[in-house]
């Protein structure tokens, strides 16, 4: 196992470098224009990458006196928006809140694996200086558990989520930043990935805000029910009005665990409310208030499709489930990012649940996040 992440590693280098490469071919952008880094930056990028700027653009709503900097055009955001041709490499200026950044190019239908953060550009450097390491906490916790990586890699049901899977390891040994090799649409809902989606009971666990559950919808026009768990009470609000019209849609504002009964939890913005241990961020000083915590099993229900984001509780959640899983072997779309165990974990707990799963294993954005399993009957894979 340590011989094939090491060779995931050597090829990951290759396709960043090759990716590079590639994308420095295009005209390039700076956004967004700030008028006490950009400077700095052009010329970084002159010296160290041989990289020529062709524009920088400012927020659409910036009040901005500058019309150029080192001879390159200072323009509104609208002007690149409004324009037919996006096909730019986009180097996004901003060191701390670059992914606001992205967030705003990628709605307005930017390519995002046109776009680098300066983050990305450093590491993109020390691959040039050959200064990339592999040591570090993530390295030492999956140097510990090779046989378990290696066991839950032999799981995984075809070649891609082989390699998915290996290069996900070499990422977390090296402290990689790039996700452009990983990424795939279509998260949670994917045919190749999860099968053909009929009359299906549901269960969301962890709705937020009923996204996703508008998003499956879209994919099961004919479904049963639709069980949606959300433990968060200012999430729930928000999922009930945004889903009130849904028909045979059952709202439960409690969360799913290993246990029936109340459990202290932490309530955030942006979807990352949590149990209280099961996530690694710091919560000193954070309000805490308990919740409604329940055994998925002793709700006796039959869902033929369980997905779950749940903030690094999912383990507790799925052995609630565990005479559900055994019995009725649902498809199963599981989020494995949450703690870096998971990612091997998982896979290995589920198949100890119940043989009869074939596993695959996708990512969906560009970043760290949402690496999700996918589990279905292996007598009805694809």
């Amino acid at each position: 196992m340590k011989k094939l992440i090491e060779n995931e590693i050597t090829l990951m280098w290759k396709d960043i470098e090759k990716y590079f490469l590639k994308l420095s071919q295009l005209p390039i952008v700076i956004y967004p224009y700030d008028r006490n880094t950009t400077k700095n930056l052009i010329e970084e990028l002159s010296e160290k990458f041989g990289l020529h700027v062709d524009m920088i653009y400012y927020h659409c709503d910036d009040k901005s006196e500058k019309s150029e900097i080192n001879g390159i055009p200072v323009l509104p955001l609208s002007d690149l928006l409004n324009s037919a041709d996006k096909n730019y490499m986009y180097i996004l200026g901003n060191r701390q809140d670059w992914q606001l950044d992205f967030w705003c190019l990628e709605w307005n239908k930017i390519p995002c694996e046109n776009m680098i953060n300066l983050s990305q550009l450093d590491f993109y450097s020390m691959i040039c200086d050959n200064t990339t390491t592999t040591c570090g906490e993530d390295a030492d916790e999956i140097s510990e558990n090779l046989n378990a990586c290696e066991k839950a890699y032999e799981l995984m049901s075809d070649e891609k989520s082989k390699k998915i899977f290996l290069r996900m390891l070499a990422k977390r040994i090296t402290g990689c930043n790039f996700y452009f090799d990983v990424f795939t649409t279509d998260q949670y809902f994917n045919r190749y990935l999860i099968g053909d989606l009929n009359n299906e009971v549901f269960f969301d666990v962890g709705s937020y805000d009923g996204a996703t559950i508008k998003t499956f919808i879209e994919h099961c026009e004919n479904y049963k029910s639709i069980y949606a768990f959300e433990p968060d009470n200012s999430a729930f609000s928000r999922l009930y009005r945004a889903s009130e019209d849904l028909n045979n849609l059952i709202y439960l504002n409690m969360g799913l665990s290993d246990t029936n009964g109340e459990i202290p939890f932490f309530s955030e913005e942006y979807g990352s409310s949590h149990i209280l241990g099961a996530s690694s961020e710091d919560t000193c000083g954070k309000k805490c208030s308990n919740i409604l915590s329940i055994k998925g099993d002793s709700l006796n229900l039959s869902p033929t499709f369980i997905k779950m984001d749940i903030e690094g509780s999912e383990i507790p959640a799925l052995n609630g489930l565990k005479e559900t899983i055994r019995k009725l072997t649902p498809k199963l779309a599981i989020c494995l990012y949450h703690h870096l165990s998971d990612l091997w974990n998982i896979p290995l707990l589920i198949h100890n649940i119940n043989k009869d799963y074939s596993f695959k294993i996708a990512h969906h954005s560009y970043g760290v996040t949402e690496t999700v399993l996918y589990a279905v009957n292996r007598n009805g894979a694809l």
